[in-house]
């Protein structure tokens, strides 16, 4: 305590005895005292007393001290303001200042105690503002206007009351939303927001700080619960649409069964945050233990904020360590009006005066205000008066007290100065002006609407944080200490220090527990098997290339010309290689990742089946044109440049089309979502490529489609064609597999679409299939047969060396030019072939091309014999010494004799034929150079009866 000295609220004491040495001239007007005192010059100066009491709890009904809401430390900051007021003193107020010298109106204070009790409280209103008291007593002083109470439970019927009996009545703490219902309380106002303007706050920083849109709310079922949770709920509406409240009441004397219900009720919401509105005690604890039985409080996920109804009774006890208790409360909070907060200029000068007030002459003062009891045991104010904390801070309803005292005292004299009449002025006429000033208080910029309210705009809200306190903490107890963690002031929340959690970590927890959703994205076995089928692909294509630029001079590949060859190979690694974009999903890829593989997809897989679709089609339309030029037996010579003039037309039309979508309307990867949870949360979704204009791939498709039907027609054309290495064959073979597996796959990629796993599958699958047949097909046999034609002529040899072998042993010798023997290389590289598929003709004229081949050698070794030579001749130069020869041969080159045409589909075997001059040689030697021509002879294609494409 301080020194004994002179207190700092001299004008109360001498007030109070001023009045009672005039209670003779004491007159009752409007709702002030009016003393008629005369000075030292006879003089009568006129002096107006205005009585605030103070009604609010300084016992817990059992004659106890109660003190959980600062109500001492308040009725200190009312005496405060009342001698600023009284004395003009404006260092906390600018407005005060000189007051005393413009105003003749004093203020005196009362203090009662309501006991914690509505009935009590109402009765003290009634005998309070009993106009017939100061009749009968002119020493009993009648209220100017009354300040209190505490709960909005009591400030409900005694600001009824105060209303009718024309007092103003103003809390500091009273938060119900019916207060603002005029109607029913037209003089009750509040130096602090209703629970609709606390809420806003609450809502602002539930949504924009936490970024929480679930909140469940838990609220006692009395007139102050209903009426916060109401205004949350309206709130939240207007400054957070999208956010969901669900609320839950519940009884102040609630049986363990219907408190279990409540609870669970909650927990089944799945909410992470709630907030709680309901008073500290037993009711409280039995809150909080049920909800860490069923999981919802000091789980770490889960976090609680409480309203101001709790008060300080989180950080006034010991918790033992690890019990549900301290397990729940760790990482609370409470959010509140607040009279100020460290720092603030004004709400520190508050504090500053009020620490002034520890003297022994004020706390004398103090003593004659405070409540006394006319029955019974009387509550020890010394216990809290000469506490070592007392006034070491202004707690919680100082600050809204002294700006209440200051509003009613700055309207108080606003009124009489406006009033012409005597009676100063009545109770509506005072509220009005309350209404109607504003200053600038210690809890912040006081300023009040048109109910009595004030203004949330200009209060400030404090969100304090309970945390361990360390230094009083212990190995078996734990204590916990309030933090100012953010502050709400001018619309913004501020934070002051970082938030503490439950888990006790500042990071935001989840307003919902975590979602599981199942996003359908490929598993990684079966992004594997499309890497591995693109891998096949690809692997084949460039080595079927590689093997066609090798054996590029082969007879064998020379048939299929290898540009064509080629250009299948780089269409299906095209097609091959879409496979990769195919695959890519939000699983390994960013969106923008997915936008791209949504546009390289369709490029690769079109340009790559026009071009090996394309070069298919072209080469069975070339074989086609070959055939249809050869019922007239004349040489056709198509160059590569003439087939591949379409093939360039369909590839150009794949590229426009596509350079058309991907510039205009090119796709994209969009997820859709296909169930949902409770919260409206996708709990399963898959993502595959849109395009916002289909008309793109309906053109596309149409190409591609007309192309393959095209293919078909053309290889249906040439079905009785073979042409040599049977190319022909297996292109039509080809055609009838892909039809095949589009006529599957087709509705099966329909039937997937809405399952990406299967999707990719069928489509990897599709590609997979196309290139591979088209490849095996084409390259496989022209890979056997040239196997073949290498192991027979490694067999030819060994023939011919064998007979060599013979003839030597035999003492044979052989001095046969080379020369004299028809080439069979030369034969094959300066003949065509045109085969049909009749066996029989077949035979006969290879029989008939035999019986030729001895004429020309007869005729050959005559020559040989008289010594002469002639040059290499062609058919059309045969002499017309061997009649038969001559006939047959032009006949059949020419085609003029009708009888020897062979019908139609039957072979046609002609040639440019070489000869040499030769010596005539002995019977036995010409019989050995047959049988060695023979062995020369050309080979007939490991598959017979092939049109050769070479022409």
């Amino acid at each position: 305590m301080s020194q004994a000295g002179v207190g700092v609220l001299t004008s109360l004491p001498e007030l109070d005895e001023l009045r009672a040495a005039n209670l003779g001239s004491i007159s009752r007007r409007g709702n002030v005292d009016v003393l008629e005192i005369d000075d030292s010059t006879a003089s009568t100066e006129e002096l107006a007393l205005c009585h605030l009491p103070f009604l609010f709890p300084f016992s817990d009904g059992t004659r106890a001290p109660w003190n959980a809401l600062g109500t001492y430390e308040g009725a200190f900051g009312i005496a405060l303001a009342a001698q600023h007021l009284n004395t003009g003193d404006g260092s906390i107020v600018p407005e005060v200042a000189g007051l005393a010298d413009r105003c003749n109106i004093r203020f005196t204070l009362e203090a009662l105690d309501t006991e914690l009790a509505e009935s009590t409280a109402v009765d003290q209103t009634i005998d309070l503002t009993d106009p017939d008291r100061f009749t009968a007593d002119p020493a009993e002083r009648l209220p100017c206007a009354i300040l209190g109470a505490a709960r909005s439970a009591v400030s409900i019927p005694t600001s009824i009351v105060s209303g009718l009996r024309g007092y103003p009545q103003f809390s500091p703490i009273s938060t119900s939303a019916a207060l603002d219902d005029t109607a029913q309380y037209p003089l009750f106002g509040r130096t602090i927001p209703s629970d609709d303007g606390t809420a806003i706050p609450l809502v602002l920083y539930m949504r924009h700080v936490l970024g929480v849109r679930y909140l469940g709310v838990l609220n006692i079922d009395d007139a102050y619960g209903r009426a916060y949770a109401t205004g949350i709920q309206l709130a939240a509406q207007e400054f957070a649409p999208d956010m969901v409240i669900q609320r839950e009441d519940i009884n102040v004397a609630a049986s363990d069964d219907a408190l279990r219900r409540v609870v669970e009720f909650l927990a089944d919401t799945q909410y992470t945050f709630f907030f709680g509105i309901f008073f500290a005690g037993e009711l409280a604890e039995r809150i909080m233990n049920e909800a860490v039985k069923q999981g919802i409080a000091g789980t770490g996920r889960h976090n609680w904020v409480f309203a101001d109804a709790i008060g300080g009774s989180v950080t006034d006890r010991n918790y033992e360590r690890g019990s549900p208790l301290e397990k729940a409360f760790r990482g609370t909070s409470m959010l509140s009006a607040v009279g100020g907060i460290s720092g603030m200029d004004v709400y520190d000068k508050l504090g500053t005066g009020l620490r002034e007030l520890k003297n022994e002459d004020d706390i004398r003062y103090m003593r004659t205000i405070l409540p006394s009891y006319e029955d019974g045991e009387p509550v020890d104010h010394d216990s809290i008066l000469n506490g070592d904390t007392f006034l070491s801070a202004p707690g919680l309803v100082a600050p809204f007290l002294y700006d209440a005292t200051i509003a009613l005292g700055l309207a108080a004299c606003d009124a009489a100065a406006d009033s012409d009449e005597d009676d100063y002025f009545d109770g509506p006429t005072h509220f009005n002006r309350v209404l109607a000033n504003q200053f600038a208080g210690t809890s912040g910029d006081v300023v009040f609407l048109d109910t009595g309210t004030r203004d949330p705009e200009s209060a400030l809200f404090s969100l304090t944080n309970f945390i361990d306190d360390e230094e009083l903490s212990t190995d078996a107890t734990v204590q916990f200490k309030a933090v100012e963690a953010s502050v709400f002031r001018s619309g913004e929340w501020e934070e002051l220090v970082p938030y503490v959690f439950n888990d006790g970590t500042t990071n935001i927890p989840r307003d919902l527990p975590e979602l599981e959703t199942d996003s359908n994205f490929l598993s990684p076995g079966l992004r594997g098997l499309g890497l591995a089928l693109c891998a096949i692909i690809i692997i084949f294509s460039v080595g079927f290339a590689a093997w066609t630029w090798m054996q590029r001079g082969q007879r064998v590949v020379r048939a299929s010309q290898p540009i064509f060859l080629l250009t299948i190979c780089a269409g299906t690694l095209f097609m091959g290689a879409s496979i990769i974009p195919l695959i890519i999903d939000r699983g390994v890829a960013s969106e923008q990742g997915c936008d791209a593989a949504c546009i390289a997809f369709p490029w690769l897989l079109a340009v790559g089946f026009s071009i090996t679709f394309a070069s298919l089609f072209t080469k069975t339309h070339r074989v086609n044109q070959i055939f249809k030029n050869a019922a007239s037996f004349k040489r056709v010579k198509i160059s590569a440049w003439d087939v591949a003039k379409p093939m360039l037309v369909l590839i150009g039309a794949n590229i426009l089309v596509l350079s058309l979508w991907t510039a205009l309307a090119p796709p994209h990867y969009d997820t859709i979502t296909v169930t949902e949870d409770q919260f409206d949360r996708p709990t399963e979704t898959f993502g595959f490529c849109v395009s916002d204009s289909p008309v793109y791939l309906a053109i596309l498709g149409a190409i591609n489609a007309g192309v393959l039907i095209f293919s078909v027609y053309e290889a249906y054309s040439a079905r009785s064609i073979s042409t040599e290495f049977s190319e022909s064959e297996y292109i039509f073979k080809i055609l009838v597999l892909i039809l095949l597996v589009f006529f599957i796959g087709i509705p099966v990629l329909v039937i997937a679409r809405d399952n990406p796993a299967a999707y990719a599958f069928v489509f990897a699958g599709i590609i997979f299939t196309v290139c591979c047949s088209v490849l095996l097909l084409i390259f496989v046999p022209k890979y056997l047969a040239l196997k073949e034609a290498a192991k027979k002529s490694k067999e030819k040899q060994e023939r011919k060396q064998e007979r060599k072998q013979e003839r030597k042993q035999a003492g044979l010798t052989s001095e046969v030019s080379s020369t004299s023997r028809l080439s069979s290389a030369e034969s094959e590289a300066e003949g065509v072939k045109f085969c049909v598929a009749d066996g029989k003709a077949q035979r006969e004229l290879e029989d008939e091309n035999k019986r030729l081949r001895r004429e020309v050698q007869k005729y050959q070794g005559r020559k040989l014999s008289m010594g002469s030579s002639c040059p290499n001749l062609s058919v059309s130069e045969l002499p017309s010494d061997v009649p038969e020869l001559d006939d047959k041969t032009r006949a059949i080159s020419n085609g003029d004799e009708e009888d020897q045409m062979p019908p139609k589909n039957h072979v046609v075997s002609f040639g440019y034929l070489k000869e040499d001059a030769v010596k005539e040689e002995p019977k036995q030697q010409q019989q050995q150079q047959q049988e060695d021509a023979a062995d020369e002879e050309p080979e007939q294609s490991p598959i017979p009866s092939k049109l050769s494409d070479e022409q």
